[in-house]
């Protein structure tokens, strides 16, 4: 499954230009110097601006791939991450071309392919636009690669990491764009009420299609 990039650490990254070194770190102590005004106390801790962290973490991002992104042809690790994780990658990396090129991950809102797209179409735009998705897959090399450093740190430490499946799959999201007969399009996910909460919620995802399974 995809990682959030908002979780990479920017500082982290082989091949950082000095330029944006020093921008990340003016910037890193600009967010830490001021919380989000919307900020929660909850348990003593102040929480800061995530849509604008990942804003900022997007476009160092794409700064940064611009200036490494000559040296993945010769990266054997990261074209071996691509190869092992063609299944889904390709249809992430997709999803997110075309998500931020129509400026909304509500795909029924896309000029095209905005209710389903099958597995030969997926193949065929992405053979297209291989440069465009590049960028995607890289993302994604970099989370796995500070994922398993932060993993290796923790159990040096006696720290063994933890991670659940999610249930839960968001109507505009890379599978029920790929394989919507999974799901149950027209009914959404929630919970009964309990003695504790009498109130339903309901979430904003549909129900799964088990049998399909």
């Amino acid at each position: 499954h995809a990682l959030h990039p908002i979780y990479i650490d920017l500082l982290a990254i082989t091949g950082v230009p000095h330029d944006a070194i020093l921008d990340i770190r003016q910037k890193m102590a600009a967010f830490e110097s001021k919380p989000s005004k919307v900020s929660s106390t909850t348990l003593g801790h102040e929480e800061y601006d995530y849509v604008a962290v990942y804003q900022y973490k997007a476009k160092m991002l794409r700064i940064i791939f611009k200036a490494v992104s000559s040296s993945l042809n010769d990266d054997m690790v990261f074209k071996k991450f691509v190869n092992e994780n063609q299944s889904w990658l390709q249809k992430y990396a997709l999803f997110c071309y075309l998500r931020d090129k129509y400026g909304t991950k509500n795909f029924n809102k896309w000029p095209q392919f905005n209710q389903s797209i099958s597995e030969r179409e997926i193949k065929g735009i992405s053979n297209d636009n291989q440069t465009d998705l590049l960028f995607y897959y890289w993302i994604q090399h970099i989370c796995q690669l500070q994922l398993l450093h932060a993993k290796e740190y923790a159990e040096t430490h006696g720290v063994v990491l933890e991670g659940e499946v999610p249930l839960l799959t968001p109507y505009q999201s890379v599978p029920v764009w790929t394989k919507p007969s999974l799901f149950n399009l027209n009914m959404r996910t929630g919970s009964l009420p309990t003695e504790r909460d009498m109130t339903c919620s309901l979430e904003d995802s549909p129900s799964l299609k088990w049998k399909a399974f």
